[in-house]
Parts: C-alpha cells; sequence; structure tokens
C-alpha cells in the first residue's frame, strides 16, 4: 500500500477512535439512511472509512474537502476489492483461466488493484468474467460505469489536487445518492434483493 494510503488509513483510525459515542451514533444513523440496506453488508475497514469521512464532513466548514473525497473512494475500493475483484479472481483460479492482458498490480499490494487496474480487470473478455457475473448476479457495466465515477476525483484527491467545500459535497452527495439507487454507488457492488 502507498505511503500516502496507509497515513489516510491511520488517519481514520484516530477520527473514529476518538469519535463519543454520540457522534459515532449519529454518523452511523446518517449512513445507514443514505446507504440503506447496504451499509450493513460493508466490509468493516470501508464502514470505518465511511465514518471519518461523515465526522470531518459534519463540522460545519470542513476545512478537508479533498479529504472527505479520499476516503469516500478508498471505502469504494475496498469494497470493491472485497466484494468483485477477490471473488472473480478466486473464480478464473477454479476454472484454470488467466487474464488475456497482463494486469499490473502494485508491488506493495500483490492481492490489491488500484482502482484503475479493478477498472481495466473488469474489461477482460475472459468467458469467466461474464460467468461470474451472472452467477454472482451483478451488472458489470454498473461496476465499470462507478469505477470510472469514482476514479478521477479520487486521483484529484490523492494527488492532492485542490478540491474545494462544495465539490466535495457534492461528490459526496453524488456518491451516497448515486443514479437514485438505495445504497448509492455502493449498490453496485452487491446481489440486489
Amino acid at each position: 500500500m502507498e505511503a500516502g494510503q496507509n497515513a489516510l488509513i491511520s488517519q481514520q483510525e484516530r477520527i473514529v477512535a476518538h469519535m463519543d459515542s454520540t457522534d459515532r451514533h449519529a454518523c452511523e444513523e446518517q449512513l445507514r439512511a443514505e446507504l440503506h440496506g447496504v451499509y450493513g453488508k460493508l466490509e468493516p475497514q470501508a464502514r470505518r472509512l465511511l465514518l471519518a469521512a461523515e465526522q470531518i464532513y459534519r463540522v460545519p466548514g470542513f476545512a478537508a474537502p479533498a479529504q472527505i473525497v479520499h476516503l469516500l473512494s478508498t471505502a469504494f475500493e475496498i469494497q470493491v476489492w472485497c466484494s468483485v475483484i477477490s471473488p472473480l479472481l478466486a473464480f478464473q483460479d477454479s476454472k484454470d483461466e488467466k487474464p488475456s492482458k497482463p494486469v499490473s498490480l502494485s508491488h506493495d499490494r500483490p492481492k490489491k488493484f488500484t482502482l484503475g487496474g479493478m477498472k481495466q480487470r473488469l474489461r477482460g473478455s475472459e468467458p469467466a468474467i461474464d460467468e461470474f457475473f451472472d452467477l454472482a448476479c451483478l451488472n458489470r457495466a454498473d461496476i465499470r460505469e462507478a469505477l470510472a465515477t469514482v476514479l478521477g476525483p479520487r486521483n484529484e484527491a490523492a494527488h492532492g489536487r485542490p478540491i474545494d467545500v462544495g465539490t466535495a459535497e457534492a461528490i459526496r452527495n453524488d456518491w451516497l445518492h448515486w443514479g437514485g439507487k438505495s445504497g448509492g454507488i455502493f449498490a453496485v457492488l452487491f446481489r440486489p434483493e
């Protein structure tokens, strides 16, 4: 994992650890409402990142808009890895199918793809990819679209480009209510109920 990513995760852990129970409860309730039906399915680390983003967002005139975008996008990246990429790779291994194109993995994260690597992987034409998505009842096009939606703002935030408060708020609202889906952008990562 890159140093910036490690620092972000360490910082979010401190934010969540120092939240009093009232703040934590209020943030969780807000996230449960906005990510209805999905929040409880998220990986614990993704939920902690979302909690930290929500806590920062709740501070009037928050001073870290890029950090909110980075936290939200990292939560999405973690969830894509856990819900889609890892099971897809395991499924392909079970079929003895290797990617048609080499996929570059970060040398520090041999089991994890970046968002760009995930997007590239989902472009593959191997039959097992289609079979995996059919069996998992997931929509590959929706997931690719969600990855494309998150990728640009995430790169801006991760590389220190300025993001103003209004832009961060618009991104947050877009991702948590993406496409009018209950569960926002995260909904595409789970089998419809």
